[in-house]
């Protein structure tokens, strides 16, 4: 979360303005573990729109729910998978870097993918 606090002083001199700013966390919408506990296979990266996902071969008994988060954190797609090779399409978001999100219960994998 950032934080932010300015202040402008006038004098007979001219203005000054002076503050302090705190980075933003862009991912701070996103609800993550801060460790990933599945390998995710993601392919092509970048994309032109339509990607597949390949889990983790001791993941294939479960569902997966796969999130598509923009880097402001809002959620721009959901779906459900099942096990081995899933596709998923980009084709409706505009070109630019997004954060995927994969989990099961128990499990979080995520990383970034680029759609040109």
């Amino acid at each position: 979360m950032g934080l932010s606090g300015y202040q402008a002083i006038k004098s007979s001199l001219g203005h000054v303005s002076m503050g302090i700013q705190q980075a933003y966390d862009v991912a701070a919408g996103i609800p993550y573990s801060l460790s990933s506990d599945m390998v995710l296979k993601v392919f092509p990266n970048p994309t032109a729109g339509l990607f597949f996902i390949d889990f983790d071969e001791s993941l294939q008994a479960a569902l997966f729910t796969i999130e598509i988060y923009n880097l402001q954190g809002a959620i721009m797609k959901k779906e459900v998978a099942d096990t081995g090779l899933n596709s998923f399409n980009l084709d409706e978001l505009p070109a630019g870097a997004y954060l995927l999100r994969v989990s099961t219960p128990g499990k979080v994998g995520r990383t970034r993918i680029i759609k040109k």
